[in-house]
């Protein structure tokens, strides 16, 4: 039973527990697309975080195309076998998918770390199958209830279907 004068829009503590709450960071899109698809296992910013787990990947809604051609550039210096989808067709104003920070240091030998900024160690990229359009932040935000439960449900159902298939094996 709810305790008095809380707000729980009519749900039991118990189904506010399991109500999915997911963090998420919004990165320039290019480097969003490549901490899912280049194996970029670092996200840079010039703060420090403690938070660790899994938060999803928002693709910002902004993008010059100087940006996209100076990302394309080291993307390529770092991965040169991936393809980079053109200025046109990056996704953007959307979550894209999920991945872990598993740490946050100053220095790592990551060729994605940048000198100087914080590197946000990434571990587990899980890219969705369509991108969840969702307005960003800045910093590190509450993805929206309703977009939190549909990515959740997407990577559970994955999940069911990797083992499934594993146990068929």
């Amino acid at each position: 039973m709810p305790k008095r004068g809380c707000k729980s829009g009519g749900r039991s503590w118990s189904a506010l527990r399991a109500m999915t709450i997911m963090k998420a960071i919004s990165i320039r899109p290019p480097w969003a697309w490549a901490i899912l698809n280049a194996k970029k296992d670092i996200e840079n910013r010039t703060w420090r975080t403690k938070i660790r787990g899994t938060v999803a990947v928002h693709a910002s809604q902004t993008m010059r195309r100087p940006e996209y051609e100076e990302a394309l550039q080291k993307i390529k210096t770092v991965s040169p076998r991936v393809k980079v989808p053109p200025y046109e067709s990056m996704s953007r104003g959307a979550i894209i998918g999920v991945v872990d920070i598993v740490g946050c240091e100053p220095k790592t030998k990551s060729k994605w770390h940048a000198r100087g900024h914080y590197g946000f160690l990434l571990a587990n990229p899980r890219a969705l199958l369509r991108p969840v359009p969702c307005k960003g932040y800045l910093g590190f935000w509450e993805v929206p209830e309703n977009i939190a439960r549909r990515i959740s449900r997407e990577l559970k159902s994955r999940r069911s279907i990797r083992s499934t298939s594993d146990a068929s094996s």
